[in-house]
């Protein structure tokens, strides 16, 4: 009986601690820093936690989070990563610049060996077909 009372208790006040929490939401638009121009598909994700959101097609995002520092991550395919830390304690309007920027990786070599061999397989099957 006394755990079940013991656990009761925890569930309440822990519902009482996350009503208590005040919630606020960063939004803006992410855009191209040397043209202006809006970049859609942007990931923002914040740093040690699984939460994030990507930009829809007009480049707008709206995230709503708990009181609290925050380090946000905007990184886009062809963009060099941004890195914001804020700290949220009302509604926020935060435009995102993305500077340019490709990180190119080693040389790739691709080869056909698998078509040349199946060509080879096309052709000796057909040689053995004429006979």
């Amino acid at each position: 009986m006394f755990k079940q009372f013991v656990f009761l208790f925890s569930f309440i006040l822990l519902n009482f601690v996350s009503f208590g929490q005040n919630k606020y939401t960063i939004s803006g638009y992410v855009k191209d820093a040397k043209t202006g121009e809006s970049v859609l598909n942007t990931n923002i994700t914040l740093v040690g936690n699984t939460r994030g959101i990507t930009t829809n097609a007009y480049g707008f995002y709206s995230l709503t989070l708990a009181e609290g520092t925050y380090t946000l991550v905007a990184s886009h395919l062809g963009y060099s990563n941004t890195i914001i830390q804020l700290s949220l304690s009302k509604d926020t309007v935060l435009p995102i610049s993305l500077t340019p920027g490709v990180q190119l990786s080693e040389e790739v070599i691709v080869t056909a060996m698998l078509a040349k061999a199946a060509q080879a397989c096309m052709y000796e099957a057909a040689v053995q077909t004429k006979i």
